[in-house]
């Protein structure tokens, strides 16, 4: 088992980046399985299946959903687990700390340099996230 946990304190409010991963979520939901999700369809327990160049098949499994405080996944790769968790605390209206742990099932012990290349991986994501939260918000409000 390998975990990496990244923090970061984000300008966009945890009710606001919840939603965006969310968005985020039932947009690729919509092109792995075809026809339309909403945000309202995903729920804890929902699944797709989705083919990536990559990696071949993945199951994506929603398991834990709180609005403006967590959201958790799991993708199965054949024999190989990774649990992503976003915890959101709320600063005040306009900003929160997000703390991303993930955790990969797997029999490899890591080494320091995989592990430092996780670490940027998920800050970068991150980074996008509440970039991405910003921007959705600015189209929103027609800035």
């Amino acid at each position: 088992m390998q975990e990496t946990i990244v923090e970061k304190d984000c300008k966009v409010s945890a009710e606001d980046f919840y939603d965006t991963l969310l968005i985020s979520s039932a947009q690729e939901a919509e092109e792995a399985v075809g026809y339309e999700i909403n945000v309202k369809d995903i729920k804890e327990g929902y699944h797709y299946r989705r083919d990536t160049e990559k990696h071949g098949e993945e199951i994506v499994t929603y398991k834990r959903l709180l609005p403006g405080r967590e959201y958790a996944i799991k993708v199965s790769r054949g024999t190989k687990n990774i649990q992503m968790r976003f915890r959101l605390e709320k600063k005040d209206e306009n900003s929160c700390h997000v703390v991303l742990s993930q955790t990969i099932m797997t029999n490899k012990k890591p080494d320091w340099f995989s592990t430092m290349v996780m670490k940027k991986r998920l800050k970068d994501r991150l980074n996008l996230i509440e970039k991405g939260t910003k921007d959705r918000l600015a189209q929103e409000s027609g800035s």
